[in-house]
């Protein structure tokens, strides 16, 4: 298992202070729509070799996913993640993975981690994508062990809202070690850390779990 920081900022002096502690314990930053408000010229001061998952949740027209993730191939050289909505078309899937040519692996979105969810329809959704072509998913907790045993080591699992308590608005939560004993194969922690007095320490209980 490895650690994704989810770098939820937009403040330029915390964002650098955080990664300048954690960089050498995650394996990729994230970056949603708040920290890419400081700009695309910032964000490569700050990031600058490290690898890059861009968590834009696209859900377009075939045509527009496909242009947008050619440009974000063309800005960032070091991205290799991006997240897509997996209830889009089966065309706009196809053509997702098609203009990600195996320079970056794209993860569906299911369900929100501020959602309850309902495994029915997430097990379906995921079935569809893999037909199309995704084999990377965004997975709540309540979805990690029975996806691993249905489909093996095949696929890639990234779960959000990793923490060892949950005081916030993240519904389906789970500790280190749960992610590590259901299969996870990416634990995402943002808050956790982000809002850390001491940033490195805070890391280092959460990187343990990815040494096991």
């Amino acid at each position: 298992m490895k650690l994704i920081l989810s770098l939820d900022t937009c403040d330029v002096q915390r964002a650098s202070q955080v990664l300048d502690q954690t960089k050498a314990m995650i394996s990729h930053v994230k970056l949603g729509h708040i920290p890419f408000t400081m700009g695309q010229e910032t964000i490569k001061k700050i990031i600058q070799d490290t690898p890059l998952f861009l968590d834009f949740k696209l859900h377009d027209i075939p045509s527009t996913m496909a242009r947008a993730i050619t440009g974000y191939r063309n800005a960032f050289e070091y991205l290799e993640m991006i997240t897509v909505w997996g209830t889009s078309s089966n065309d706009g899937l196809k053509a997702v993975v098609e203009s990600c040519d195996n320079q970056c692996q794209p993860l569906a979105v299911i369900s929100l981690t501020s959602d309850i969810g309902n495994t029915t329809t997430f097990l379906n959704t995921v079935e569809r994508n893999l037909n199309c072509g995704i084999q990377g998913f965004i997975t709540p907790s309540f979805m990690l062990t029975e996806l691993r045993q249905q489909f093996g080591n095949e696929i890639t699992l990234v779960t959000p809202g990793v923490r060892f308590e949950n005081k916030d608005d993240h519904q389906n939560c789970v500790t280190p070690q749960q992610a590590l004993e259901r299969g996870c194969d990416y634990m995402v922690v943002g808050r956790p850390i982000m809002n850390a007095q001491h940033i490195k320490q805070q890391t280092e209980k959460f990187y343990q779990f990815c040494t096991k």
